[in-house]
């Protein structure tokens, strides 16, 4: 009797990216927000207005957080659907070569 081929797509590594997923979104959150801070204070200095172009700055990297937030997640949703289709067609696949090997 054969064994099935190795699958690189198990349950436990499918978790394993899930649980990365909210520390992907919060570096990503930390490290706009850490740029936004950083170009708002360049310009503050630069115009000497604290913190008027701080705040708008951060204010306005808002939607690229969000729009990052969202990308990260829909890749991870994809990967992880891909993932479980190739794990369901191994598992076909492996019904139908039992039941020609008993035939």
């Amino acid at each position: 009797m054969t064994q099935p081929p190795e699958n690189n797509a198990s349950p436990a590594r499918v978790d394993k990216k899930v649980i990365w997923m909210p520390l992907q979104a919060g570096c990503l959150t930390m490290l706009v927000a850490g740029v936004a801070i950083l170009v708002g204070y360049l310009l503050d200095t630069r115009f000497g207005s604290f913190p008027r172009w701080t705040l708008i700055v951060l204010i306005a990297s808002a939607p690229f957080t969000l729009g990052g937030v969202y990308w990260l997640v829909r890749r991870a949703l994809k990967r992880g659907r891909k993932a479980l289709e190739g794990e369901a067609r191994l598992d076909e696949q492996n019904l139908s070569n039992d039941d020609s090997i008993h035939e």
